[in-house]
């Protein structure tokens, strides 16, 4: 019935009448880590739970674990098992580490790439910017599991050689004039890192310009989320012919079925 009256262009019609990026290998790249001794360990004991919630007689209680708990835990682990467990070791080939040493790499080739403004001059700063997205080890997560992945990210990089000036959370713009000077920073070549949710950031963020990759640290429930977030990459006044845009998963862990 809608198709009656309406004309609907999807994103491969759209390419005829819009200039879009193309992606480097013509989709996402799923980038894999090997589950630690530790992890598998991990995933043991929510082997475990599970069991004992499948056992369990009668509804759960207040206070009882519950299959989402498990699922949640999960999802946190295969990022970094600190989500987890506060006191584990930094491992250095978890996925966590695996997306710093690559959006890294990225900031290293790409910092001499130029880009013109709309009236054809140049911006004086020169550098790709690169978008992180994850749902999960935000900030605010620190208060309840003592460990962000995003202080990580942040931290790893300035250790690496990236200004800080460089890196940016958008949960830290919140009103609408705040965030529209960030997406300026981001076009401008001030801000190379913007990492944020599907939730701040996968909507209404107009900072495509100069956006060379793109991260998925966790996987979103909802296809439309990844639909939002990759839509701030391939996206029409990109000045990149070629973009990337990365997702990344732990073997054996919950990535593989929520992917």
């Amino acid at each position: 019935m809608f198709r009656s009256f309406a004309d609907v262009v999807m994103p491969e019609d759209l390419k005829q009448y819009v200039k879009v990026p193309d992606l480097s290998t013509g989709r996402r790249q799923i980038l894999t880590a090997k589950p630690t001794p530790a992890f598998k360990l991990y995933q043991q004991i929510l082997d475990s739970r599970i069991k004992a919630i499948e056992m369990r007689e009668g509804p759960a209680q207040p206070g009882d674990d519950i299959l989402l708990s498990v699922i949640t835990d999960g999802r946190h682990a295969a990022i970094d098992l600190r989500l987890v467990i506060p006191a584990n070791d930094n491992e250095p080939d978890n996925k966590l580490n695996l997306l710093i040493d690559n959006a890294f790499r990225i900031w290293t080739e790409t910092s001499e790439n130029t880009y013109v403004r709309r009236d054809g001059k140049p911006y004086e700063l020169p550098g790709a910017a690169q978008m992180i997205f994850s749902d999960l080890g935000t900030i605010n997560v620190e208060k309840t599991r003592s460990f962000s992945a995003y202080r990580w990210i942040r931290d790893e990089l300035i250790r690496m050689g990236v200004p800080a000036s460089e890196i940016a959370y958008i949960q830290d713009f919140k009103k609408t004039d705040a965030k529209q000077r960030l997406f300026g920073d981001v076009r401008s070549g001030k801000v190379r890192f913007l990492i944020g949710s599907s939730e701040t950031m996968g909507t209404g963020v107009n900072a495509q310009l100069r956006l060379k990759a793109l991260h998925h640290l966790d996987v979103p429930w909802l296809p439309s989320q990844i639909e939002q977030r990759e839509g701030r990459i391939v996206r029409q006044g990109n000045q990149h012919d070629v973009v990337d845009i990365f997702a990344y998963a732990t073997q054996g862990s919950l990535d593989a079925s929520m992917w």
